[in-house]
């Protein structure tokens, strides 16, 4: 008797055992489990491959005219243009795409662009850029203070335009293309404005300022620079979708994960981050 106690001792032990290591992520933090998925990305060097639209979408919303058909509307925008019509879809994909690659490599990707380099290699997430528009439009400022409880208003439009993205970001282990969502992020790029009321000779407000405009060698930097964002975007998007799959809800708490992988840092925030389309 006392010999077959210790086999089903034995058996018990190595059955609860079995239960521990076949759900390791759920008995977990999300913050644990979140640590593995940057390791694991970290560690195996996980492909990524990204493909890019064959052209942007640009339009400028600055010049309007009732009396015209759209088409000329259109025609007349275009050519009034100051930054669109000068914009090179190419170039600025280019820099864009410079950005984007130079950060997911700190998350430890190894990205591709169109292909991968051997046709039969499948990687193990996907980037599709589905979309990209740039409009041109006019940003309205606005600044006001008081003197004597009388408002002084300044105002002034400044050129920006409207940078628009739509993504697919997806795991290879997911269902083609076709079947994912997609996912929006809008930034607006405008004349950088310094300026304030000062007390002018007759006794009023007056106000001073000084515009840094809008170029268009800025705005190929800028895309570079918008590139490393949604890297980051791209990033916590995967991260976040598998802590869904690894993670009761109840443990998630409705929380968004973010990794920064320069200061190997965790932290939870809704701010930033891709906007989903229903």
């Amino acid at each position: 008797m006392p010999g077959r106690i210790a086999i089903n001792l034995k058996i018990t032990a190595l059955s609860v055992l079995l239960l521990v290591v076949s759900m390791p992520s759920k008995a977990q933090s999300p913050r644990s489990v979140a640590r593995e998925f940057t390791k694991d990305i970290i560690k195996n060097h996980k492909t990524i491959l990204i493909t890019e639209p064959d052209f942007l979408y640009k339009f400028n919303l600055n010049y309007k005219n009732s009396q015209m058909s759209k088409e000329e509307q259109d025609s007349i925008a275009w050519t009034k243009s100051e930054f669109v019509k000068n914009i090179t879809d190419s170039i600025f994909l280019h820099f864009f795409s410079i950005g984007y690659v130079e950060e997911l490599k700190k998350f430890g990707f190894l990205p591709f662009i169109h292909k991968m380099p051997i046709p039969s290699n499948k990687p193990d997430f996907y980037a599709d850029i589905v979309q990209a528009e740039l409009e041109e439009q006019y940003y309205p400022y606005k600044d006001t203070a008081y003197l004597d409880n009388k408002p002084y208003v300044f105002k002034k439009n400044l050129n920006a335009l409207d940078v628009s993205f739509w993504f697919k970001v997806y795991p290879a282990s997911m269902n083609e293309q076709k079947d994912q969502k997609v996912y929006f992020t809008e930034n607006l790029l405008v004349d950088d404005l310094e300026g304030g009321f000062s007390m002018g000779d007759k006794g009023t407000l007056v106000y001073y300022y000084k515009v840094d405009k809008l170029t268009l060698s800025k705005i190929y930097t800028y895309a570079a620079g918008l590139g490393r964002t949604y890297a980051d975007y791209t990033f916590d998007h995967l991260l976040n979708n598998y802590l869904q799959k690894e993670v009761p809800a109840s443990k998630l708490e409705g929380k968004y994960w973010h990794y920064d992988p320069e200061l190997k840092r965790l932290y939870t925030g809704d701010e930033y981050k891709f906007i989903e389309l229903h």
